[in-house]
């Protein structure tokens, strides 16, 4: 069984994911962790420090999967359609990319979250621009695509589209967006 800490830290993603951080309380974490309140406050003094922390980890996460994609993907596409099943894994069950929840959220979090967030993004856009530079070395993505800008609008396509997709109730809704995206840029 894994440890309280990380224990917390599922917790609390998912509570993100599903509710937005804004919408739960210690309270609600130690009701799902079977746990005190005050055992939360031992691991994580204030809810910045777990928010931080959350965003963190889960930025370790993506990037980890995102450089086995960026090894194991066939080509430019492959590559990027596995990079959007990241995002819609756990669509089905109402649940988005935590970061994507706290940026609906920016003026609210506090400002160490918010910090942790803009690396994630700063994180993701960077991959997802080599991904695209790689693919244009290969003549896979369209020679007028300018890699960093077309990263910033995929990244946003599908931040975007999973925020709709989950409030629709309509997984396939992200599937359009992700086919139109990657369509518009292959050579």
């Amino acid at each position: 069984m894994a440890d309280t800490r990380t224990r917390l830290l599922d917790a609390a993603t998912e509570l993100v994911r599903s509710r937005g951080y804004s919408a739960f309380s210690y309270a609600d974490l130690a009701a799902a962790v079977k746990i005190r309140k005050a055992s939360i406050h031992y691991h994580f003094p204030t809810k910045e420090d777990l928010g931080a922390e959350l965003v963190s980890s889960w930025r370790a996460e993506s990037l980890a999967s995102m450089e086995r994609i960026g090894r194991d993907g066939v080509d430019t596409f492959d590559k990027l359609e596995r990079y959007a099943t990241l995002y819609r894994a756990d669509l089905p069950h109402g649940l988005i990319c935590p970061c994507g929840a706290l940026a609906a959220e920016a003026d609210a979090i506090p400002g160490r979250v918010r910090a942790e967030v803009d690396r994630f993004f700063a994180a993701s856009i960077g991959w997802l621009t080599r991904i695209l530079e790689e693919g244009a070395a290969r003549a896979e993505v369209r020679a007028d695509v300018d890699p960093a800008r077309s990263a910033r609008s995929i990244f946003s396509s599908f931040q975007g589209a999973l925020i709709v997709a989950r409030s629709m109730a309509d997984a396939e809704f992200f599937d359009e967006v992700v086919s139109t995206t990657l369509a518009r840029l292959r050579a």
